[in-house]
């Protein structure tokens, strides 16, 4: 049997799915064995351990009991810390496109909402081009992100 935790989020930006579940405590203790093994045969392990979580037959998630699919938890990400590849420009030019959209439809969350997108590749910022999958925002997008938070605030 498959756990997971849930984050509801509609269907968003270009998403196919319809919700946002975090990977079970099973499949973030394989996270750690995935990524060593790639690494270790000089591969980036954690992009590769990234894309097996699409696929049902990796080992991955046969070994980690993990839903296909589903999103790398806070502790999955902190292992890949600094692997992760900076957001370019254009990704920072689509960004308070993104946060718009949200916000213009009542998602208090936009950012955060935002930044899960830059993990799913069927979003309109990654499979649009604007963002490499996984992309680490930077400055700019961080204080825009603050700066619409301290609007919501304003607005409340």
């Amino acid at each position: 049997m498959k756990i997971c935790k849930i984050l509801a989020l509609p269907i968003i930006f270009g998403a196919r799915r319809s919700l946002a579940v975090f990977c079970a405590k099973s499949c973030e203790e394989e996270w750690p064995q995935c990524v060593d093994l790639v690494d270790s045969i000089g591969g980036d392990g954690c992009r590769m351990c990234r894309e097996s979580l699409a696929d049902e037959h990796s080992s991955l998630v046969r070994r980690g009991n993990c839903l296909p699919g589903c999103k790398p938890t806070e502790i999955m990400e902190a292992r890949c810390e600094g692997s992760r590849p900076p957001c370019e420009p254009s990704c920072s030019s689509e960004w308070p496109s993104c946060l718009h959209f949200f916000k213009d439809r009542g998602r208090e969350n936009a950012c955060d909402v935002c930044t899960d997108l830059l993990f799913d590749e069927s979003s309109l910022l990654v499979r649009g081009g604007f963002c490499t999958l996984g992309c680490v925002p930077d400055d700019t997008m961080q204080e825009e992100c603050a700066s619409l938070d301290i609007l919501s605030k304003q607005t409340v």
